[in-house]
């Protein structure tokens, strides 16, 4: 197995290249949040405290909605769309894919563009 660099990607884009017959399979992890990495969460409660907890290039919390459902993902989970709206703010209004059938999870990494506070994980009801 080798490593193939790709011009313009970080260290973290680089993945390993299998070869399969004469040909290399090259694996690229999708950006959190898109149809082929949705944010994992554990049901409705654990997707809006995600959405609590990220922040905006300005260091304040985003608005957001759910939009609506978009179907099955790549696991067969039905995949939420959220609108997140920063404002005037980077990264200013992206859509966010959640995947809220994964109990238990609580997902430490933040969307491209925003960081993530130590807030509750889960919220208490």
């Amino acid at each position: 197995m080798t490593t193939l660099a790709v011009a313009g990607c970080s260290t973290a884009d680089r993945r390993p290249v299998q070869t399969v017959g004469a040909a290399p399979v090259v694996t690229v992890a999708s950006p959190l949040g898109t149809d082929l990495a949705p944010v994992k969460a554990e049901m409705p409660q654990g997707q809006h405290a995600y959405l609590n907890r990220l922040r905006c290039a300005d260091g304040r919390a985003p608005r957001w909605n759910r939009r609506h459902n978009i179907g099955p993902g790549r696991d067969g989970h039905i995949i939420d769309l959220y609108d997140v709206d920063c404002g005037g703010a980077a990264p200013g209004q992206v859509e966010i894919r959640m995947d809220m059938y994964h109990p238990g999870h609580i997902e430490t990494r933040a969307v491209a563009g925003f960081t993530l506070t130590a807030g509750a994980a889960v919220p208490t009801t």
